[in-house]
């Protein structure tokens, strides 16, 4: 029994180890109040990213040149395009605080000044890395203001064949 088991173990891992899985293909955001500041932090797979912004700003390799001015400027031009936040239909004017690489994920932190004491709504439009070269492309952006947590899923190929590239959750 123990011999069947291990050469299925290992018929298993060499079957599975033979094909090139496709790699994850997402872009997870957080959205925080905290000190009357907005926060919003964006996690990219930076090998995503870069076949992205190559299209818009030229040629990057953040493997060899890493997180600079260059890409920075690209980075903050592309997300500025691509991601609209409103609160209790307030837009927010987001600013960008600063980005850091590390082991293939970059993240990217704004912030924005906000006062807020009642929360009735939030609307999101994120189309960030919505690209043909990524049609299986998803955006998570996980909402925590004022300990009300809620989650929306931005989906490539639903939000193109809907036309819907915003979502809006109303608190009550």
């Amino acid at each position: 029994m123990k011999i069947k088991l291990t050469l299925l173990s290992l018929f298993i891992v060499c079957f599975f180890s033979s094909f090139n899985f496709h790699p994850v293909n997402m872009c997870v955001g957080d959205v925080s109040y905290k000190d009357n500041k907005l926060n919003v932090k964006f996690k990219f797979f930076i090998d995503n990213l870069q076949n992205t912004v190559t299209k818009q700003c030229g040629y990057m390799d953040f493997e060899a040149t890493g997180y600079d001015s260059k890409a920075e400027a690209c980075i903050r031009k592309y997300l500025s395009t691509r991601f609209d936040m409103s609160v209790n239909g307030v837009p927010c004017k987001l600013t960008y605080k600063k980005g850091t690489l590390n082991n293939g994920v970059l993240l990217i932190e704004y912030q924005a000044p906000f006062k807020l004491t009642k929360l009735k709504s939030v609307k999101i439009k994120n189309t960030i890395l919505f690209e043909e070269n990524l049609p299986e492309m998803k955006n998570i952006m996980n909402i925590n203001l004022l300990n009300k947590i809620k989650m929306l899923e931005f989906d490539y190929d639903e939000a193109v064949l809907t036309g819907k590239f915003a979502q809006e959750i109303f608190y009550k």
